[in-house]
């Protein structure tokens, strides 16, 4: 949120497969331009990417906030699910094999069209919150393994020692 009223809001997106960002415009209509933020509607695997927030005032700019959006496929939530809420079946009845057409996971899943319903079901099971937390802590993971390992290359640098050398003749 701006600091002034003459401030000017501008909203970004640059998408995870390209370099280039666009400007998101209020008339978009999945995208609703918010006093506090920007509401996102009906997530689309084509919405991840990198938002940021940029306020414009007397020509000076400067970054409000920056959001990374990973988008989570829905496939991959439900059968997370419904590994939790019956071990014994591992996902089986989403690929068709013992439950068949009309089994519980295969109408349980097309209930789970907003995250609200997404939030309330993962309440007894695994929560889309722990589930995020899990993707999280395991992209926090391979960042400092690559850390300790740009630590080991830069150690590995040749050293440039001084000694008295006897004087060239």
């Amino acid at each position: 949120m701006p600091r002034s009223q003459q401030a000017t809001v501008k909203w970004t997106v640059q998408p995870s497969h390209t370099r280039t960002s666009r400007e998101l415009l209020q008339s978009e209509d999945r995208m609703v331009h918010m006093k506090r933020g920007l509401l996102v509607q009906r997530l689309e695997p084509g919405d991840a990417g990198l938002y940021s927030c940029t306020t414009l005032e007397h020509s000076f700019s400067q970054v409000q906030a920056r959001y990374d959006l990973q988008v989570i496929p829905q496939q991959s939530m439900t059968a997370s699910q419904a590994r939790a809420s019956d071990p014994g079946a591992g996902g089986a009845g989403l690929r068709g094999s013992p439950g068949g057409p009309g089994s519980h996971t295969q109408r349980h899943t097309k209930l789970l069209r907003n995250y609200k319903d997404l939030h309330m079901v993962g309440m007894a099971s695994m929560s889309a919150t722990e589930y995020c937390e899990q993707l999280w802590y395991r992209e926090k993971k391979k960042l400092r393994q690559l850390k300790w390992k740009q630590t080991q290359v830069d150690n590995g640098k040749a050293r440039v020692r001084r000694h008295d050398s006897p004087p060239l003749q």
